[in-house]
């Protein structure tokens, strides 16, 4: 996993003390950072090379002017500087580039190569309207664009201000930036890559613990099969409970099949609508709890308890089961979802089913869900939106811990924050296709499929979301046409691509 940074610039200063990194070289390595990514491009491109720096009066405006030097026998070379840098550091830039002959104060022409280097992560505030014309030009035009270290207008928050820079991809300096995985950022950040700064990102990060990663491809732990001698019993038996809207749940059901679970069952209850529905043959249908089921998923088109009181009774009986299970120490894992969290008792349900020596809880909610459970569960002091959720993802799922420190957060969207095990993993595979009802569904099924087969609750969490995503990357990120059945049979072209992989 990749360390990420609310306060990259703490890190910044802690690492200059520690490894006695002057700010001229950290500067030096954040140009040489940029080079890269415009060479990488330029391979691509015909004979001819154009490059267009823009450049703020700060330290990103320095790291574009050293850029500016680096490049300048290598291809045609614009810098628009309407004010010097401030900084000292910022004076020697422009004085070298001033003397080397680089042109200065040129206006932008569609070059090959659009390199924002205006504000940086301490931007707060808005783009004045200079700003704002010369990026929307960039943006209508056919230029590659490069962000310095975070694309402008961009706060350390992660906040995006009207008329911020839209970057094809940016290299971002030292280490990994919250600002650059929020859901806001996400349209304008393009690829994202680190350089370091003269030392080790491993080096750098050892400067600062915000206690937040970002999940690698090798994070996501695939339930390849290894045994031969194996049979269905030996990968886990999941049981989903069919609402009023049964569909939520055999979805759940279907995904937690295809993510390698040995039995899948939907549980038939009174006030379920399930015999409107063609169910999988694969899938067991039963009004019991199956005795060899140990994971439980709740919620998915559950309805609402407080209206309907069989719903009620239900859980109740639900939970008595689960208390049975974990009090014969059994592992007992269960996924909560959706209509659950807005039962006026789920508070003191789920404080009850945490603290069961052996129940292992996850909760997936989306934004909307997030919100109303940062009230009922006063994970904020604040009253939240949907939207206001997902800015405050990071706060809200530390304050989770702090009451359920044995359970996990998922909090989906475009970017999904998972908080467990005392930090924040965020997951950025997918893609808009996802944007579609039944996706949520899918990702509890996963989910449960995978602590069916003993995945660790963090290992189930960052490898379902990772699953999830991959899933969707397969069918086509930017697709309209992808539903959650859809979604769950893209699974096997997951691991048909990654069966070279497998060890």
């Amino acid at each position: 996993m990749k360390k990420v940074f609310l306060d990259s610039a703490a890190v910044e200063k802690n690492a200059k003390e520690r490894y006695s990194i002057p700010e001229f070289l950290m500067m030096e390595n954040a140009a040489h950072g940029l080079e890269t990514a415009v060479l990488n491009h330029f391979v691509n491109l015909p004979s001819k090379k154009s490059v267009f720096i823009a450049c703020g009066k700060g330290n990103n405006g320095a790291d574009g002017l050293a850029l500016a030097r680096f490049l300048q026998n290598k291809c045609s070379v614009s810098v628009y500087c309407p004010v010097p840098p401030k900084t000292l550091e910022g004076e020697a830039q422009y004085e070298m580039a001033k003397k080397l002959g680089i042109q200065f104060d040129s206006a932008f022409e569609n070059q090959d190569i659009f390199v924002d280097c205006v504000f940086g992560t301490g931007f707060h505030g808005e783009i004045t309207e200079e700003w704002k014309t010369l990026f929307n030009k960039a943006q209508n035009s056919p230029s590659w664009k490069i962000a310095c270290d975070v694309p402008s207008g961009i706060s350390k928050n992660g906040t995006v201000s009207e008329g911020a820079f839209k970057a094809n991809e940016t290299v971002t300096m030292g280490s990994m930036k919250l600002a650059l995985l929020s859901d806001m950022a996400k349209d304008y950040t393009g690829k994202i890559t680190v350089k370091d700064l003269g030392i080790s990102e491993e080096d750098f990060c050892s400067c600062g613990d915000d206690k937040i990663y970002l999940s690698e491809d090798q994070d996501i732990v695939l339930p390849w099969r290894k045994n031969e001698n194996t049979h269905k019993g030996k990968y886990g038996h999941v049981s989903c409970i069919c609402g009023e809207k049964a569909g939520a749940a055999v979805l759940s059901a279907t995904a937690a099949l295809e993510s390698g679970t040995g039995l899948s069952s939907v549980i038939e209850t009174s006030f379920s609508n399930i015999s409107q529905f063609k169910v999988d043959p694969s899938l067991m249908i039963t009004k019991d709890f199956p005795s060899g089921s140990l994971c439980f998923t709740l919620g998915n088109g559950l309805g609402n308890a407080d209206k309907n009181h069989n719903i009620k009774d239900f859980v109740n009986k639900f939970e008595n089961h689960i208390t049975k299970l974990c009090s014969e120490n059994k592992h007992c894992p269960v996924v909560l979802d959706a209509d659950i969290f807005y039962w006026s008792e789920f508070p003191l349900f789920l404080k009850r089913l945490s603290a069961l020596k052996n129940c292992r809880i996850v909760l997936t909610p989306h934004p909307k869900e997030l919100a109303f459970l940062s009230g009922s569960l006063g994970l904020s002091n604040e009253e939240q939106s949907p939207a206001k959720a997902l800015e405050n993802r990071v706060e809200i799922g530390k304050s989770f811990l702090q009451q359920f420190p044995d359970c996990a957060l998922v909090m989906k969207g475009a970017n999904t924050f998972i908080a467990v095990n005392n930090k924040i993993v965020i997951s950025s595979r997918g893609g808009s296709c996802l944007s579609k009802a039944g996706s949520g569904d899918v990702l509890t099924g996963i989910i449960g499929g995978l602590l069916a087969q003993n995945y660790k609750l963090e290992e189930a969490c960052v490898s379902g979301c990772g699953l999830l995503g991959m899933a969707a990357e397969s069918f086509g990120k930017e697709r309209f046409d992808l539903t959650a059945l859809k979604l769950c049979k893209e699974i096997e072209q997951v691991a048909n691509l990654e069966k070279g992989g497998m060890e």
